[in-house]
């Protein structure tokens, strides 16, 4: 499950407890809008490999 954060009125934010997605929007004229979207996810580590070496 995720929900849909509004920062600002052209910045939404998308979090997870894996993955975050960002995404801003510009209308810059009556016919075209500029997005930007940026997604990051989570590394995962092995911790078996830190316990036991």
């Amino acid at each position: 499950m995720f929900d849909i954060n509004v920062v600002f009125p052209t910045f939404f934010v998308d979090l997870t407890y894996v993955w975050m997605l960002t995404y801003n929007f510009w209308p810059v004229s009556v016919d075209k809008t500029i997005y930007e979207i940026s997604w990051c996810r989570h590394q995962y580590r092995v911790v078996d490999n830190l316990v036991n070496p």
